[in-house]
């Protein structure tokens, strides 16, 4: 049987917090680097999924007409029913991209708190403190994937509209 102490037994270990709720600066630098590791991490994952959802549905607006260019025959489906469905995933494309948009924004924020937690001499230089920089201060995020959203929705009531005009 093994005599030694292990080394996570409560003697060995330091609080990762101290009782006073402060850190230090090397605590607080690690910790930022996690928020900015999360936050680019969740930036990563919404361009990731928005670029994946867009083509997706993009693809099946579209696949009527690509198929008849390249001549590859379908199952006789109506073609308004791509369209359709091209519409409710754009739907769903919209609600996914929110979604992962707000968790940016959240992890975004953190990050900022933690940073406004320095001497100003030591935070990063802001958007809104660059001339002309409140114009740049929008959540860019969310209003482009809003206009994918609705380039993806347009085409598609578009092409449902034309469908049903068209004899």
């Amino acid at each position: 049987m093994n005599n030694r102490t292990p080394k996570n037994t409560p003697q060995n270990t330091t609080p990762i917090i101290k009782t006073d709720n402060t850190l230090d600066a090397g605590e607080r630098i690690a910790l930022m680097d996690i928020y900015f590791r999360e936050l680019e991490h969740r930036s990563n994952t919404l361009w990731s999924q928005a670029a994946r959802f867009f083509v997706a549905t993009i693809t099946i607006i579209m696949l009527p007409n690509l198929t008849t260019g390249l001549g590859i025959s379908l199952p006789q489906f109506p073609e308004y029913l791509f369209r359709v469905i091209g519409l409710v995933m754009s739907l769903f494309f919209m609600y996914v991209t929110w979604t992962y948009s707000k968790k940016v924004q959240a992890s975004s924020k953190t990050y900022s708190n933690m940073m406004s937690s320095f001497p100003k001499e030591y935070r990063r230089v802001q958007m809104q403190d660059l001339p002309y920089g409140k114009f740049a201060v929008a959540r860019t995020s969310f209003w482009v994937c809003f206009v994918m959203f609705l380039a993806l929705f347009l085409t598609s009531v578009i092409f449902i509209v034309l469908q049903a005009i068209t004899p």
